[in-house]
C-alpha cells in the first residue's frame, strides 16, 4: 500500500519551498536567498545583504497533521533595521494568506493536493547578531493540514 501524499514529509518539504522562493521572487526588490534548515548567519555570497532561513521541526504525521515552522530573518549592514523591517513585513505578508498549496511532488508537473493552514504564534524582536550590522528577526509558524490516514 503507497503512502498518501498527504502523508509525505518530502511534499510538506517542497511545497514550503516552493511556497517562500516564489513569494519572495515575485515582488520587486524582495528577491534574495532562502537557506532551508542550517541556520546561516552569514549568506554565501558576500554582497547579499538580506536572506531567510526556514526550518521544520516538530513533524506530526496524522489525520490533522501538525508541523511547527520557524522563519529567520536576516539583513546586514542595516545601521537602523529598515531592510529588515522590509523583509519582515513581506514575510508577514505571505504568511496572513492564512494558506499555503500542498502538493505531490513526485509527479511531473506536480499536482495540488491539499492546502496547510497557517497560524502565525509569536514573532522576536530585531537582535544584532555577527559581524557587519546583522539583524536578525524569527517568526513562529504552526502548520495544520489535513491528511489521508
Amino acid at each position: 500500500m503507497a503512502l498518501d501524499g498527504t502523508l509525505k514529509e518530502t511534499n510538506l518539504r517542497h511545497s514550503l519551498r516552493k511556497f517562500w522562493i516564489d513569494g519572495l521572487t515575485e515582488e520587486e526588490g524582495m528577491e534574495f536567498p532562502v537557506y532551508f534548515g542550517k541556520i546561516t548567519v552569514e549568506p554565501k555570497f558576500p554582497d547579499e545583504e538580506k536572506w531567510l532561513v526556514m526550518q521544520l521541526e516538530d513533524i506530526n504525521i496524522h489525520q490533522v497533521s501538525t508541523a511547527l515552522m520557524t522563519v529567520f530573518m536576516f539583513a546586514r549592514k542595516d545601521e537602523y533595521g529598515d531592510k529588515l523591517a522590509g523583509v519582515r513585513d513581506r514575510v508577514i505578508e505571505l504568511l496572513y494568506q492564512g494558506y499555503i498549496d500542498l502538493y505531490e511532488t513526485e509527479s511531473d508537473p506536480w499536482q495540488k493536493i491539499g492546502g496547510i493552514k497557517t497560524f502565525v504564534v509569536s514573532q522576536s524582536s530585531p537582535m544584532p547578531v555577527g559581524a557587519s550590522e546583522t539583524r536578525i528577526v524569527y517568526i513562529e509558524v504552526i502548520l495544520k493540514w489535513g491528511a489521508v490516514w
